[in-house]
């Protein structure tokens, strides 16, 4: 019997001991939290919506360690239970966030109200206990998010009486006016990014800044960075102009004026061989109406007559063109070699001497005949 009661005891030790150690960890595995509920972020000016959600998830995650918060749904559904129960004239904001707290029957409501104006940020913290209104704020100028999530501490140490946590290290903004995504930014030798509206955080003291952008002259400057301040700069450069492309003449001797006497004789000659085709096609008209005219005497209809005679009329106008084309070519070959010719020599009489060129041309039996009068 002594034998079998040891035994019984020996199994059933270890079994007693198991028992009395999880007995009191299961009661302390119940959360003792306060509940607390936490409104919507309340923002005034130009705050994006992710940069609203940063912020409010910071701030749940610092209460979430003192308190059981409400979920985000469930404190809309009170909030839309207030709004039918009072009137809109009666809806102040200490008797809405009373009547939410006796609908969420919680204690502690907490409002985190965002107002930024040009680059200066106002946080205030609000918490409803009971009766009590207690407020927090905090300013910041040239803030970003990583800032102002680093004054939720702050508020939340000044409304709960607790120490403030550690101060963040010193930090200052660069402002750059008109930074858009071509531009490059180096900062210490360093590349850097500003967000969108080109804020950049640096450490307090001077700092070498290059802005850069292609097509433009970059700029560098050095500047001062101070704790909690904003330096502003602006990213307008100055664009680099393409250098002109000259074209110089080959340096083989010929002067200005023997260019232009190159090409007046050359648009000249030009001028002169089309004049001269157009007479040909003028006395190639002459002779082809004459052919038709012979036709026309022996025609043996008058359709064949007509048709004759349409074709006479066609070989006409024909000739009266050729024959202007003619007359233009040799007014330009005329005044153009004229021009080479004066050119060539150099030599007016004087300052006020006038070149008269008088072209006069006849064509004759095919013979094309140009004359030319100057008078100085």
């Amino acid at each position: 019997m002594i034998s079998s009661g040891s035994e019984v005891m020996r199994k059933t030790l270890p079994l007693f001991f198991l028992i009395l150690y999880f007995i009191p960890t299961a009661g302390m595995g119940q959360s003792t939290l306060p509940t607390a509920a936490v409104a919507p972020i309340a923002a005034i000016g130009e705050i994006s919506s992710a940069q609203q959600q940063i912020i409010h998830t910071s701030l749940e995650a610092l209460l979430s360690s003192d308190y059981k918060l409400i979920s985000q749904e469930e404190y809309r559904r009170a909030e839309e239970i207030a709004f039918e129960q009072l009137d809109f004239d009666q809806c102040t904001e200490d008797q809405c966030v009373r009547l939410i707290q006796e609908v969420l029957q919680v204690e502690r409501l907490f409002i985190l109200q965002i107002i930024r104006d040009e680059d200066f940020t106002q946080l205030s913290l609000t918490l409803f206990r009971g009766g009590e209104r207690i407020v927090r704020a905090e300013t910041c100028e040239g803030c970003g998010t990583a800032q102002l999530n680093a004054k939720l501490g702050v508020l939340y140490a000044g409304i709960a009486g607790q120490p403030p946590p550690p101060p963040a290290a010193p930090e200052g903004t660069l402002r750059i006016a008109g930074w858009t995504p071509q531009h490059r930014l180096t900062i210490d030798g360093r590349s850097a990014t500003p967000d969108r509206d080109g804020r950049l955080q640096l450490e307090p003291g001077e700092h070498r800044v290059v802005i850069s952008r292609q097509g433009y002259r970059a700029k560098s400057t050095r500047t001062l960075i101070a704790d909690g301040k904003t330096t502003r700069l602006s990213a307008d450069l100055e664009r680099i102009e393409p250098e002109p492309i000259v074209i110089e003449p080959p340096d083989d001797g010929l002067t200005a004026w023997r260019w232009q006497w190159g090409s007046a004789l050359t648009v000249g000659l030009l001028a002169a061989a089309y004049g001269i085709s157009e007479a040909q096609a003028t006395e190639d008209a002459n002779a082809r109406q004459e052919e038709i005219i012979a036709e026309m005497e022996i025609a043996a209809s008058q359709d064949e007559f007509d048709r004759l005679d349409g074709e006479l009329q066609k070989e006409a106008d024909a000739a009266d063109t050729h024959q202007s084309n003619s007359d233009t070519g040799a007014i330009l070959s005329v005044l153009l070699l004229g021009t080479a010719l004066w050119i060539y020599n150099d030599s007016p009489r004087s300052s006020t001497a006038v070149l008269t060129t008088v072209p006069y041309l006849y064509a004759h039996n095919g013979a094309w005949r140009v004359g030319v009068a100057l008078r100085w």
